[in-house]
């Protein structure tokens, strides 16, 4: 045999070993690259634990920190929308002032600019933030006023009721029929002119000539409104029919007792009885926190289901007070909460002193003289205690910012910290790893060299 030794020759310990330096070569190469090592765990043992825990911390330091600036910026935007409806109400209420003592047709203008004022202050309550209404609470996917100027809004709803004042009063109204007046238009921004209740539950039952009352109060007197049960058999509430007779009958017996004009009860699809004032002529009003109030032994065994407060001017169902305010997960287990809703008495008193101006360009059949001065000074009132308030929830909020930027703040410091010590045991030693492929390098060659030799080998040669 005179060919040289094939390379099946060559010590398979020999292979190995030249593959061995070629992976630690391209590896220590990679690293020295990239300046971070391929496996930093490999070397720690049981300090590898705190790698892991401070690749954690980072993780959930980073979530922190997108949810903190998220609300930081919603809460900006909130800021500049209160900033410019403070602004609004600041004007109209100097405006009042100016006006009060030039009247006649600068309550046209005021009125006029009332108005506008008012769609403005909606707009900017209305606005969003990626997606969601910013003042409609938990409910933020609706807008949490309705238009001022839509059918069925504040302005009409307001103008509604003043002409349903007059016609009662017989002719223009006074400054008492005037105070009479903000006091229904009250109850129409506070909640109190429009209720919906539930079918009774599927249980009690009303016998023959036993009877139902619920009180209201009309015009300040309070009033009864009585369902006799007359149809010569007991109305179970377990049966749909005889709830259906039950409800029918209260609402015929609300609107008797409320008496004429007063149409304020009906039943809806769902079968709910709804109890709605604003278009009555009569100022019918509710207390105790539920629209009709009931009275007497009956009433305890069949009554009416759950009671829905529902509030013409608001849209969002998410209410000042409910317990469900806007909450940001500042760390484990703290939070921060705010609570700004379009119903907040600041904004309300806002929209309402508004409402009030918007009727001051009606006609001298409508509101005398005394009348609107009544309605601009209750107007002024309530504009000057709303732009107190509108800083004072300007105030507060920017309490909230403040603290969500002293988290993010000590949030940015400690991933900060995470990340110099994650660098420290991920990061590559240079030098070393420079050392390590110059050896690599020279085991490589000096292991290429003697291969080279060994190949050239034969078996002439190993004769020799």
């Amino acid at each position: 045999m005179t060919d040289r030794i094939a390379p099946a020759g060559v010590a398979l310990g020999r292979q190995a070993s030249l593959q061995s330096l070629q992976a630690r070569l391209a590896q220590a190469t990679a690293e020295l690259s990239s300046g971070r090592k391929s496996d930093p765990t490999g070397g720690l043992g049981l300090g590898a634990s705190l790698l892991y825990k401070l690749h954690d911390q980072i993780a959930q330091g980073d979530a922190l920190d997108q949810s903190v600036t998220l609300s930081g910026r919603r809460m900006e935007a909130m800021q500049t929308a209160l900033s410019a409806v403070s602004d609004t109400v600041q004007t109209l209420s100097t405006n009042v002032l100016k006006i009060d003592t030039l009247k006649g047709t600068g309550y046209n203008v005021l009125a006029a600019q009332a108005r506008d004022s008012m769609a403005s202050m909606a707009d900017r309550l209305n606005v969003q933030f990626d997606g969601q209404h910013l003042f409609a609470g938990t409910d933020s996917t609706n807008a949490p006023l309705t238009a001022p100027d839509a059918a069925g809004g504040a302005l009409a709803t307001v103008q509604a009721m003043l002409t349903n004042a007059v016609n009662r009063a017989g002719g223009p109204l006074d400054a008492a029929g005037a105070n009479a007046l903000v006091a229904r238009i009250t109850d129409l921004y506070t909640g109190g002119v429009n209720w919906a209740y539930s079918p009774p539950a599927s249980t009690g039952q009303l016998a023959v000539n036993d009877a139902v009352t619920f009180s209201f109060t009309l015009n300040g007197t309070p009033t009864p409104a009585t369902f006799t049960n007359n149809t010569g058999a007991p109305l179970n509430m377990s049966t749909p029919a005889d709830v259906t007779i039950f409800m029918a009958g209260m609402k015929a017996a609300i609107n008797a007792a409320a008496g004429p004009g007063n149409v304020i009860a009906s039943l809806d699809s769902a079968g709910r009885l709804i109890v709605d004032t604003t278009n009555a002529t009569d100022h019918i009003s509710f207390g105790g926190g539920s629209a009709l109030q009931p009275v007497g032994g009956a009433a305890a065994h069949v009554t009416l289901g759950a009671a829905v407060n529902q509030v013409p001017v608001y849209t969002s169902k998410s209410r000042t007070g409910d317990g469900k305010p806007n909450q940001v997960a500042i760390g484990a287990g703290e939070t921060v909460t705010y609570d700004v809703r379009a119903d907040n008495p600041a904004i309300r008193d806002s929209m309402m002193g508004g409402s009030l101006l918007s009727l001051l360009d009606a006609a001298s059949t409508q509101l005398g003289d005394d009348a609107k001065s009544a309605l601009l000074d209750q107007a002024g009132a309530l504009l000057r205690g709303a732009h107190a308030g509108l800083t004072t929830v300007a105030g507060v909020l920017g309490a909230k910012q403040e603290r969500l930027q002293a988290v993010s703040d000590i949030q940015s410091k400690a991933t900060s910290a995470a990340a110099a010590q994650i660098n420290t045991l991920e990061a590559t030693d240079y030098a070393a790893t420079a050392d390590q492929i110059n050896q690599l390098q020279l085991q490589l060659q000096a292991t290429y060299s003697i291969t080279a030799k060994l190949s050239e080998l034969s078996f002439v040669n190993y004769l020799k």
